[in-house]
């Protein structure tokens, strides 16, 4: 497997199309850099050749700072997990935004195709063997916690935006309530 420059080899985009998570890393004009998670059904990038990926843009947290940054920098690093594996797969590129239906309707969930995706033109990769994926147990359901052991995602937002006083927890209904419409309306 190893590493490659330029096209993706077969077991690159054989890795690719099994794999339902990825964690994607931009930076912007002065560096900052930002990390976002993706996920999908299994194959839910598209590899259009062995040059390109596309990775839909779900409607998500709508805040967008991967797309902006891509727009200012364009420089993107993908990390493909498959559940269970101690391999990473590194794809390094250069990326712009897509709005293109023909390409991005193949990339279609319950009959919805998304509206943007990241086109990227792929400079290397890499597999990597990550040991520690499975050392600590992240695969393994019963080192999973209940959504009960951790606050939930609309009250630790809440907290961060308005503290813990009266009006977090009234942002935290809000909140709550926004994250619920947007999951109904994901795909």
């Amino acid at each position: 497997m190893g590493r490659g420059e330029g096209a993706l080899s077969e077991a690159a985009q054989a890795f690719i199309a099994r794999s339902p998570y990825l964690l994607m890393l931009t930076r912007n004009a002065e560096g900052a850099t930002e990390l976002s998670p993706r996920g999908d059904p299994d194959g839910f990038v598209g590899v259009l050749d062995g040059h390109r990926l596309l990775i839909p843009e779900r409607p998500g947290n709508k805040v967008a700072v991967s797309l902006s940054n891509i727009l200012s920098c364009g420089e993107v690093k993908l990390a493909f997990l498959l559940p269970g594996a101690s391999t990473v797969l590194s794809v390094t590129g250069r990326a712009q935004v897509s709005a293109d239906p023909g390409l991005l309707g193949p990339l279609s969930v319950n009959g919805k195709a998304p509206v943007l995706g990241t086109l990227l033109e792929v400079e290397r990769f890499a597999f990597v063997e990550a040991p520690e994926l499975v050392a600590a147990g992240l695969w393994r359901a019963e080192t999973h916690l209940s959504p009960a052991a951790i606050p939930s995602f609309p009250k630790m937002l809440a907290e961060h935006m308005n503290g813990t006083g009266l009006l977090g927890k009234a942002t935290t209904l809000v909140v709550d309530a926004v994250v619920r419409h947007d999951l109904k309306h994901l795909y």
